[in-house]
């Protein structure tokens, strides 16, 4: 596995409103904005390939200003969230969702990095031809040139019913992990997808060829899997004033993957750092809240026009 220098991330930028108790807040959300603002932050040459609703294109304004190169298609909608938070559970509801991700779009970032991070929010959030192009892509690409691919599972054990998100293994998970070296997956998440193939984790490593299998679990830490080695535990760090948990996860991710892949981390004291980010999230205290702020985009003028394109 080659370190990568540069990364691609790959799903919908949402517009999410959070409602915890009697106070509501509308901001940015999605893998591409946690994880593209992580690695970003972290000097990693970044670029995040998206669709939104053309009304809507101002929300891309915010990280475009950060320096991360932006490629978008547009959409009917933009994909929006609706968090209901109590504590660290809640209820989601997706009132509006953004077209797939087509393969074109895809086809056309491949050749731009090294690291592919996939981070679909739903089945459909990339198109199932995009996946099996990627695979067929991987297949025939040679082992010095091929992209390592990084999977946070997420998008692939919901399904949207009538605008709520519920629990369920989809059938375009499996191709998905076919492409991916590393993959994320809450523990809950874990639990679906081995009910579901009937196998256990370390039978799903091996079957699917993963080099490793980053599991949560909230406040009490995790543990990252590995084919033929055994498992290593980190504990999460205590949070005692929170702002929101939405997006700890993808931050979390991405700082393991930084650390780890890009620095040359051994394994635990990249989850010991990653675990301190994402508690920096959660406290809000890593990404300033006017980085995420949906009317702000409207106002700002975009500092590095040219980094947001639309492919055609």
């Amino acid at each position: 596995m080659l370190p990568p220098n540069s990364v691609t991330v790959i799903g919908s930028i949402t517009m999410d409103q959070i409602i915890m108790d009697d106070k509501t807040i509308e901001i940015l959300g999605g893998v591409v904005t946690y994880a593209g603002l992580t690695f970003r932050k972290h000097d990693i040459p970044t670029l995040i390939v998206t669709n939104v609703a053309k009304e809507e294109k101002y929300i891309l304004k915010n990280l475009a200003n950060k320096g991360i190169k932006v490629y978008y298609e547009f959409s009917t909608e933009t994909t929006r969230f609706i968090n209901y938070i109590k504590s660290n559970k809640g209820k989601q509801i997706v009132p509006t969702q953004a077209v797939p991700i087509e393969e074109g779009l895809v086809k056309k970032a491949l050749p731009m990095a090294n690291h592919i991070h996939l981070g679909p929010l739903h089945p459909w959030d990339i198109h199932p031809e995009a996946i099996a192009y990627l695979k067929n892509y991987l297949e025939k690409t040679n082992k010095e040139s091929k992209p390592l691919v990084t999977l946070d599972v997420q998008g692939y054990v919901r399904e949207i019913n009538n605008q709520v998100v519920w629990p369920l293994v989809s059938e375009h998970l499996d191709e998905a992990l076919w492409c991916s070296d590393i993959i994320k997956a809450e523990k809950n998440e874990l639990e679906v997808i081995i009910k579901h193939f009937r196998i256990t984790p370390l039978q799903l490593i091996n079957k699917y060829n993963i080099q490793e299998l980053v599991i949560t679990e909230g406040s009490k830490g995790g543990q990252i899997l590995r084919p033929k080695a055994n498992p290593i535990s980190f504990r999460a760090m205590p949070v005692n004033n929170f702002t929101g948990f939405t997006g700890a996860g993808d931050v979390f991710f991405a700082a393991y993957l930084i650390k780890h892949l890009y620095h040359g981390e051994e394994i635990s004291t990249s989850c010991e750092y990653a675990a301190r980010i994402a508690s920096l999230k959660i406290k809000g205290g890593y990404i300033p809240s006017s980085d995420l702020d949906l009317d702000s985009c409207k106002v700002i003028k975009p500092l590095h026009p040219a980094g947001i394109k639309m492919l055609q």
